[in-house]
Parts: C-alpha cells; structure tokens; sequence
C-alpha cells in the first residue's frame, strides 16, 4: 500500500526532495537568524568598545589636565611658601638685630613716616632713630618689603640720613 503522495520507488518515511529542501532552507534560516544574532551583538560590543576607548582617552586627557593643574598649584604653594619664610626671615633678623630702649623715638618726624607706617615699624621692633640709621642696605630691603606698597620710601625718602640726624641730634640734647 502506497500513499497517493509517497513515489512508488520509495520507502514509508523517507522525504521528499521537497520536504528536504525546505528543511535544508528552515536550518539555513535558523543559521541566519543565529549568525544575525550574534553579529548584532558584535556591533554592539564594537559600539561599547570604542564608546570605552573614548573615554578612557578622555580619563586620560583629564589626568594629565589635573596633573599640570597639581603642579602649577603646587609652585604656586611653593613660591608662597618661601615667601613668606623669607618674610619671616626678615622679621627675626630685623628683631634680633634691634634692642628696644625704654622709650621711643617720634619717628613721625622723619619725612614719609606717618602713624600708619610708624605703627608697622614698631610692630617689627624699630622703635628709634638709630635703628633706622643703623639699617644696612640688606636690612632695608627687608623692612622695605614688609611695608608693602611703600617699600620704596626708606630710599626715596632719605629715612637712613634723616634717622642718623635726628639720632645725632637727640644724644647732644641735655636730658630732662
């Protein structure tokens, strides 16, 4: 007994050449699907491997910016630094190098010494004409600086020249 379908000269279960095309076309197409699949999932690796590299290039640009930027601030803490060691410098030398007698002299008489300028001066312990006559040009420079924006009054003012006058001036005066 034969199926009207099946072709005498073939056994019960065998497929036809029809039958087997199709499933030859159904794996190729599975095949497809599978191969589809995995290349979308290569673009997407490829998209997060170069969206990766961008930013670990940009990481990399941001690390060498915040380097440069540590290394400049780092001068500049540096630079402050010794700045202000050398003003302190300035200071305990311009200290040391002055006793303070019991009473000070007006220094507000010396021409371009105000109240303003007098008060810094006693507050780094020059209190009387002879110190100010007695500052060497190193000394000068010092306080110079610590005055600020009137460093260049020592020299531009004559404060050495007026300071040994009035220095002068005061130990020939009889005391009271």
């Amino acid at each position: 007994m034969h199926d009207a379908r099946t072709p005498p000269d073939e056994a019960p279960g065998a497929r036809l050449p029809e039958e087997r095309l199709a499933a030859a076309l159904e794996a190729l197409a599975a095949r497809d699907r599978v191969i589809a699949e995995r290349n979308r999932r290569l673009l997407a690796l490829e998209d997060a491997a170069e969206r990766l590299t961008a930013a670990t290039a940009r990481a990399d640009e941001l690390s060498a910016e915040l380097h440069v930027l540590r290394l400049a601030r780092r001068a500049e803490l540096a630079e402050r630094d010794a700045r202000i060691a050398e003003l302190e410098t300035a200071l305990v030398a311009a200290r040391r190098a002055v006793a303070v007698p019991a009473a000070p002299d007006d220094l507000k008489r010396i021409k371009g010494i105000g109240p303003g300028i007098e008060a810094l001066l006693h507050d780094i312990g020059i209190t009387t004409f002879r110190q100010i006559a007695d500052l060497s040009a190193d000394d000068r420079r010092r306080v110079g600086g610590l005055l600020g924006l009137f460093e260049d009054r020592i020299e531009r003012d004559g404060w050495v020249a007026q300071a040994q006058d009035l220095a002068q001036r005061s130990q020939h005066l009889p005391e009271a």
